[in-house]
């Protein structure tokens, strides 16, 4: 009855309408089941699916005994309290050093051990946070200037 999204999820499709429809006069109706789930609650439903499972991800790397010597920026992420996105900032901005020089298109990759002495550190936490910040004041200034209202002098 459900299409499987990700082991022990399952999501229904259809839902439950009415019993019965008019069609052109009140003596003649037609019995109407079920009607299918618009294209974008099934999305909205396969979302949630994919979050729960990367929550699941997230829990089960975080509780690992033995972290790995390397992490992904979302792995990272996990670690410092961060998005992807963020991390990717930060490593852009220099202030989080990635591994080796890998291609302009490849995984970047990042030290675990210096990601969690750098979590430790509220300066550095205080610095990358400031980052962030300016980062997204930049990028969303020029929102900002398009927003601002124009002082014209109104003529009568």
């Amino acid at each position: 009855m459900g299409k499987p999204i990700a082991t022990g999820i399952t999501i229904t499709t259809t839902i439950l309408v009415g019993a019965m429809t008019s069609t052109r006069s009140t003596a003649q109706t037609q019995p109407q089941a079920y009607q299918t789930v618009a294209t974008s609650t099934l999305e909205k439903l396969q979302k949630m699916a994919a979050t729960a499972s990367r929550s699941e991800a997230r829990l089960r790397f975080l509780n690992l005994q033995h972290l790995p010597l390397s992490c992904t920026d979302e792995e990272g992420g996990w670690l410092l309290g961060f998005n992807e996105e963020e991390i990717a900032i930060l490593r852009a901005s220099a202030h989080l050093p990635k591994l080796g020089h890998p291609a302009p298109n490849g995984k970047k990759k990042l030290s675990t051990e210096a990601l969690l002495s750098a979590g430790a550190n509220p300066e550095w936490l205080a610095d990358a946070h400031e980052i962030i910040r300016k980062h997204w004041l930049t990028k969303n200034s020029h929102i900002q200037q398009q927003t601002k209202p124009t002082n014209r002098k109104k003529t009568p």
